[in-house]
């Protein structure tokens, strides 16, 4: 099939965009003179390494009959787009139906589970089948397309530390961060829900920790490309160093790795479920684990 104008409906948080960074990569090799245009969060425009032409806000009035009757105005809008890729959940068919009349000749409504199954990014990759596209593996396209960071663990760098993550029963004890930024250079990464997190790791510290707090995703990227690696929960900030090349070590605890670990050349992860953790849970992960992590990922 041929596609000029590909619209990509993926309202989502930080993390699970990271995870649809592979689907785009297949969608620029597919159809590379094509344009494609996010519905979603705007600023993961600024983390899409130009495979995004334009980004709109999803929860913006404009879209708000999407799944009703849309206006003259928003059918119009859409009428330009030859290809939809949706990742929202249409148990009516109202959105698919809605999307054709407006004169989109190929819509795929895909809403990935939640649980189960293999990696969320390989799951993700499934709605490209829908186009007659077999999709590989979304690791391949990482080890392939994801940036490949030079950054070694020097002192002239510091490791960026997120202690934070959207849920608090992901988050590693704030007196194991502590512990583990008094051992190395490290900088805390702090966004607007981790300040009692982070607080803690300081007042828990021996020593004084530097705190950046990026306004921005474009901002909180160039933090992180400032660092020579990171270490974090199972959160969305990690997903995103990972896919920048930082030697990473994620921490994962409730959630199982095999599904949601992060994507990229230079990850470690500890705890969850994985064999290679020795079926540790994320409160046996011990500091020592993570700093043997770190040199892995540096040597590596």
């Amino acid at each position: 099939m041929e596609a000029k104008r590909i619209l990509l409906i993926r309202p989502c948080a930080l993390g699970d965009f990271v995870l649809t960074m592979p689907v785009l990569y297949v969608l620029e090799e597919h159809f590379p003179q094509a344009e494609i245009t996010l519905v979603g969060n705007p600023q993961h425009k600024d983390l899409a390494s130009g495979l995004l032409d334009s980004a709109l806000d999803y929860s913006s009035a404009q879209f708000t009959s999407l799944f009703s009757d849309p206006d003259e105005s928003l059918r119009g809008w859409l009428a330009q787009f030859d290809l939809a890729l949706c990742y929202l959940p249409d148990e009516d068919g109202r959105l698919r139906a809605n999307l054709r009349k407006a004169g989109i000749r190929t819509v795929v409504v895909h809403n990935p589970r939640r649980e189960g199954g293999g990696h969320f990014a390989d799951e993700l990759m499934l709605a490209l089948r829908e186009i007659g596209i077999a999709p590989p593996p979304a690791m391949e396209i990482a080890k392939l397309r994801y940036h490949a960071s030079p950054a070694v663990c020097t002192p002239e760098k510091p490791v960026s530390v997120h202690p934070g993550s959207g849920s608090a029963r992901k988050v590693w004890p704030a007196e194991r961060f502590a512990e583990l930024c008094d051992q190395i250079r490290a900088v805390l990464i702090e966004g607007p829900i981790d300040a009692d997190v982070a607080a803690r790791v300081r007042a828990l510290a021996r020593r004084p920790i530097e705190t950046w707090r990026p306004p921005t995703l474009a901002a909180l990227r160039d933090c992180l490309l400032r660092c020579s690696a990171f270490v974090g929960n199972d959160s969305g900030v990690t997903h995103l160093a990972a896919m920048l090349g930082l030697p990473t070590v994620a921490i994962f605890g409730p959630t199982d790795p095999r599904r949601w670990a992060p994507l990229g050349r230079r990850v470690h992860v500890l705890g969850g479920e994985l064999p290679c953790t020795r079926g540790r849970s994320f409160d046996n992960v011990e500091v020592e684990d993570v700093l043997h992590g770190l040199r892995v990922v540096c040597l590596g």
